[in-house]
């Protein structure tokens, strides 16, 4: 297919090589598809963007630093290399959803590095093969049963895993051929979807309490900061393994460390608060661990994959077609109000968007202790999401990811199917409305809530729900 006009593309990696990410015939397929701007592995000057900023198209990048997007009237696409979509703080999500701006991150291309790096931590840990290495080396080898008192297979285990989205998709079927039965806290999601794809929704408490491998899967957000806590970890059987492979945000790490120490259970681990980790920390010394430099998703050949899913992508987007390869940001104004005074979901709608999913839960936790009303917190963020996956229907494969922003819901997912879903979605809920005589809660991008109650006013929407990505 021809075009008339050639897109104008800001190749600026920041924290990648540009021979880590594209092959040579990646880099030429680029080249020959659009006008490459910079190219280069350090960042590029401020005023030299400045200078390129009004004709920018698209903007291929490891890590935000270029500014507001008011000043690139002809941006279309960010496409990160760096493995996450860049944050709020850094990047005005709000007018990129305005304009119409795609938000592609590569993450996707990590997910097979790191689920294989982490079955293999797995086996290295529950087989003692680090320890018995450094035991033959010192001389003091066990042969055979002597030296498997302690290791145990992976056959027929209980796995648990905490997340269930790209890293967990990716790690199912390398633990597939062990007969696993895998439960997954994951309260983003679901119970029908997770269902569907095989495993079992449990609650965290449950699965650490059950699981013999735990796989720590999950992105980091403000909302799990420290989630494996204290009184968590110590819910973990004698005899299990936590692998920590995704974040150490997600753990509490100076009471893992000192719970290792009291060898209360084994650990893998590839992540760590400070990196590189400080030479006296003594995670370095805790027995019954193995430790790995934050090595998962960084093999030179596989980080190829970047480079193809972003040379794809804009090739799509360049001839008029939705991007397939990187998750898009989608999203759809479905609704906002939604928390009667405190008491709970109202039955007629998603969520309520101006409020954090904590803020919401809290409000129903009372005067109880304060285990019981972490109990609350955790019903109440499973309440909340599921009322939101109603209107996704029963398995919103297409998607992801559920975050909340502002008076958005943000869907996170590929292409088409993701954005006629999230249309279909936001239309659904606009139909329940209009059939209570409510005011419609569907459409417009650009729509602000009104300051009566929070409500969208009616002059502020379109009838037809609009969707990022059309």
């Amino acid at each position: 297919m021809r075009w008339t006009m050639r897109w104008k593309v800001l190749v600026d990696p920041v924290s990648r090589k540009l021979d880590e990410i594209f092959s040579a015939e990646d880099r030429a397929r680029l080249h020959d598809l659009v006008d490459v701007v910079w190219e280069r592995e350090t960042p590029i000057p401020d005023e030299e963007l400045a200078q390129q900023a009004g004709e920018l198209n698209a903007i291929v990048t490891g890590r935000w630093h270029h500014g507001s997007v008011e000043r690139m009237p002809s941006l279309r696409a960010i496409l990160e290399v760096g493995g996450r979509h860049p944050s709020p703080k850094l990047l005005d999500y709000d007018a990129c959803f305005r304009r119409g701006i795609r938000v592609l991150s590569c993450a996707p291309a990590f997910g097979p590095m790191v689920a294989e790096m982490a079955l293999g931590m797995a086996l290295a840990c529950s087989r003692q093969i680090v320890d018995g290495h450094n035991a033959f080396v010192a001389g003091t080898e066990r042969y055979l049963h002597a030296g498997n008192e302690d290791t145990f297979t992976l056959f027929d285990q209980p796995v648990g895993l905490i997340g269930y989205g790209g890293l967990a998709r990716a790690l199912r079927p390398l633990l597939a051929p062990f007969r696993c039965s895998l439960q997954v806290f994951d309260p983003w999601l679901p119970e029908r979807y997770l269902l569907g794809q095989g495993v079992q929704p449990v609650s965290l408490d449950h699965l650490l309490a059950t699981s013999r491998v735990i796989f720590v899967l999950a992105i980091p957000s403000a909302e799990n900061r420290a989630l494996l806590d204290r009184a968590r970890l110590a819910l973990i059987r004698p005899d299990a393994l936590l692998v920590l492979i995704s974040r150490s945000h997600l753990v509490d790490f100076d009471a893992l460390t000192e719970l290792l120490y009291e060898q209360r259970f084994r650990a893998a681990i590839d992540v760590f608060p400070q990196e590189p980790l400080a030479a006296d920390h003594p995670i370095r010394r805790a027995p019954g661990v193995v430790l790995s430099a934050h090595r998962a998703g960084s093999v030179g050949r596989d980080l190829r994959a970047i480079g193809r899913m972003v040379v794809d992508d804009l090739e799509a987007m360049v001839c008029g077609l939705p991007p397939m390869a990187m998750p898009v940001l989608v999203v759809a104004v479905l609704g906002v109000g939604g928390v009667g005074q405190g008491h709970g979901l109202a039955a007629d709608a998603a969520v309520d968007l101006r409020q954090p999913f904590v803020d919401i839960a809290a409000r129903r936790g009372g005067g109880r202790t304060q285990a019981a009303q972490q109990r609350q917190l955790d019903r109440g963020r499973h309440d909340v999401r599921a009322k939101v996956a109603q209107y996704l229907g029963a398995a919103p494969k297409p998607f992801d990811l559920l975050i909340q922003r502002q008076d958005f819901l943000v869907l996170r997912g590929r292409g088409g199917g993701a954005i006629e879903a999230a249309r279909s979605a936001a239309r659904r809920l606009a139909q329940r409305r209009r059939a209570r005589g409510a005011l419609p809660a569907a459409g417009a991008l650009g729509a602000q809530p009104a300051q009566e109650g929070g409500l969208v006013a009616p002059a502020q929407l379109e009838e037809q729900p609009r969707v990022i990505g059309q």
